[in-house]
């Protein structure tokens, strides 16, 4: 199982010079995902582009952070390493919730 998915671990991922706690996911949160994108997560996960990658990473952190916006993760500088890591966190999120 994902460590994202762990209530007694919160895990954070540094995006440019902030940090964030990455909330434990709810129903709610995987509702927003959908709306967001318009279909199923199983869909959305296919995608595998950047945009999707940093728009699922903000619909995940504004259950917890509510004034952040889209920019305030879009704008930060980006490293292959950060890159990197976003992709691993959002994947490990998406991984798990779209098991058979």
């Amino acid at each position: 199982m994902s460590k994202l998915l762990k209530d007694d671990e919160l895990q954070t991922l540094k995006v440019g010079d902030n940090t964030y706690e990455l909330p434990v996911l709810t129903g709610a949160l995987l509702m927003d995902i959908e709306r967001e994108f318009g279909g199923a997560l199983g869909d959305i996960v296919k995608q595998g582009q950047v945009t999707v990658m940093y728009k699922l990473l903000w619909i995940i952190l504004k259950s917890k952070y509510t004034d952040l916006k889209f920019e305030d993760i879009t704008s930060q500088k980006v490293t292959v390493s950060s890159l990197k890591e976003i992709s691993k966190k959002v994947s490990e999120v998406l991984a798990v919730l779209t098991e058979e």
